[in-house]
């Protein structure tokens, strides 16, 4: 029997426990990417094979399934953004933040953070091809996510 993708009112967790983000954090991986878009009501959402997620739920598994004690190592996550409406990235910098909190990997160097200066971080970069975008929220601190500038000019 196949399971259920989780409707926003339950838990990832709960209701779809093959989740493929949680399957790949339960086997230790330390990168993931996601395509990002956006619902019918703007809603971002994560393609996830046939099914959409909620960013921020996907971004909730992150943060509890993503560090252990026995796994601190950063998570890099590469957003890709080219299925998003351009109207609706200006939405993603704020959803990181809320989503990720203190794990959200933010520094004011230009270049990708060691694995030591990460750890038990989540450190976003762009995937390859993507036009630039601030992912710095307005009203917050410009160093939100510079490695994902940085990565993207490499």
């Amino acid at each position: 029997a196949r399971s259920k993708s989780p409707t926003v009112s339950q838990g990832p967790q709960e209701a779809w426990p093959d989740n493929p983000i949680r399957v790949a954090l339960r086997a230790k991986c330390r990168c993931i990417s996601l395509a990002l878009t956006a619902s019918r009501e703007g809603r971002l959402e994560v393609l996830q094979q046939q099914h959409r997620m909620p960013l921020q739920e996907v971004l909730r598994l992150l943060g509890k399934f993503g560090f252990d004690d026995e796994v601190t190592s950063p998570l890099l996550l590469i957003l890709s953004l080219a299925s998003l409406a351009t109207s609706c990235r200006a939405a993603v910098p704020a959803a990181l933040l809320e989503g990720l909190g203190e794990r959200l990997w933010r520094s004011a160097e230009p270049q990708m953070p060691s694995p030591q200066d990460a750890a038990g971080h989540v450190v976003v970069v762009l995937a390859p091809g993507e036009s630039e975008v601030a992912l710095a929220p307005q009203g917050h601190d410009a160093t939100a996510a510079t490695a994902a500038t940085a990565a993207t000019a490499a």
